[in-house]
């Protein structure tokens, strides 16, 4: 994919729910290689409702994989994500100053920026992007749909076998609100197949993703829906004085307005294209 040059003060705008964020490393050496990264996402926009300016700066990584446990700190208005990877503090109105390690953005370490950068906009932008769900998304004819599960469930491989659905992402799905609407879309972060469609659609069904021998799909209630996916959703971390305590009930008070008002089901599926012809009628309301 060819990626525009970018003029020196020019920033990157990405996409993440309803909100646009920008992206400044300062020197276009620095910037370029973000463009690179999010060329799946960068948008043309005029303006931006969250600002990131990063101060890159020499330093060697520890030792990081994948696997390697991270987190993100917070304290009042600061914050330090790895620890020691990138720290900064958030002002009042959201916008982010950060001091950030170099190597971050090496192609062996970028994933690791990228969990920093979807933590750290979940969190001060919740009021915007209320829930982030560890799922794939999902879409057809203008109809989204999250395919959710612990770990090994099978995100991943649902969303790659499913040829007919445009991929909003296989593994993060964002939900926002927007004229009395929930929109899903993906977020613009550490997709494991990059090969996926950008975009939004109308959320219209919640399916939880559970191995059998046999396809079939089962309408779930709110209570379950609640129980199975509170787990798999993001918790806002709090700034500006805030508790987790207080951060957890309003992520309840989400999860359960989500549950009251989209259908859930539990899809049993195998590891192959048979799931989505028992899937699609439920989310395009069409008669098998």
């Amino acid at each position: 994919m060819t990626v525009p040059a970018l003029a020196a003060a020019e920033v990157n705008r990405i996409t993440f729910g309803g909100s646009v964020m920008e992206l400044d490393a300062g020197a276009p050496r620095w910037n370029r290689a973000l463009a690179r990264h999010f060329s799946h996402a960068r948008v043309a926009a005029d303006a931006a409702d969250w600002r990131i300016r990063l101060d890159v700066v020499p330093g060697a990584l520890p030792a990081v994989s994948a696997g390697t446990p991270y987190r993100l700190e917070t304290s009042s208005h600061r914050f330090d994500f790895g620890p020691g990877l990138v720290w900064g503090e958030v002002a009042p109105g959201g916008d982010v100053a950060a001091t950030m390690v170099a190597e971050l953005l090496a192609p062996a370490h970028i994933f690791l920026f990228d969990r920093f950068v979807c933590h750290l906009l979940f969190t001060v932008a919740v009021g915007e992007c209320p829930l982030l769900i560890h799922g794939a998304a999902l879409a057809e004819r203008g109809r989204g749909a999250i395919l959710f599960g612990p770990p090994g469930a099978g995100k991943s491989t649902a969303a790659a076998l499913a040829h007919e659905a445009l991929r909003l992402h296989d593994d993060l799905a964002v939900v926002h609100r927007s004229e009395g609407k929930r929109l899903l879309s993906g977020a613009p972060f550490d997709p494991r197949e990059r090969a996926f469609d950008g975009g939004h659609a109308d959320l219209a069904v919640i399916c939880s993703l559970h191995h059998a021998r046999d396809v079939r799909i089962e309408r779930g209630d709110a209570r379950a829906l609640v129980r199975r996916l509170l787990p798999e959703t993001f918790l806002p971390l709090p700034l500006a004085g805030g508790n987790r305590q207080d951060s957890f009930a309003r992520l309840v008070v989400a999860v359960r307005a989500l549950a009251e008002t989209v259908p859930y089901y539990q899809l049993h599926f195998r590891p192959d294209q048979s799931f989505w012809p028992a899937l699609r009628p439920v989310l395009t309301q069409e008669t098998p």
